[in-house]
């Protein structure tokens, strides 16, 4: 099993709307891999992002991305996919949103 974070602090004034990205990637002896990003940046509606992905070693596996401070916050947004990389299941929790898909069709990754 392994372990790898890292996190940028941006310059004040740069371009990107970013203050901060960090990501963290971890694997497990089983094969199966997650990596998260959270996004820091000055967007009063979406001021921070953490977006997370889990799969299995046969490759299926679940993303959420969630607005975790802002105006929006507690949005979210969920994808699985299958072992041929096929979106098997999508939601996006905002007025409007679609669902698309099964979500009893989605890979259990409990590992990570």
């Amino acid at each position: 099993p392994a372990r790898v974070e890292v996190v940028f602090e941006l310059a004040p004034g740069n371009t990107t709307g970013l203050s901060s990205l960090g990501y963290t990637a971890r694997t497990a002896s089983s094969g199966a891999a997650s990596i998260r990003y959270l996004l820091k940046g000055t967007n009063a509606d979406i001021s921070e992002l953490q977006m997370t992905s889990r799969w299995l070693q046969s490759g299926s596996g679940v993303a959420q991305a969630v607005v975790t401070s802002g105006n929006f916050k507690g949005a979210t947004a969920d994808e699985c996919w299958d072992d041929q990389f096929k979106v098997v299941y999508y939601k996006q929790s905002w007025p409007g949103g679609v669902t698309l898909g099964n979500a009893s069709d989605c890979a259990v990754v409990s590992e990570l």
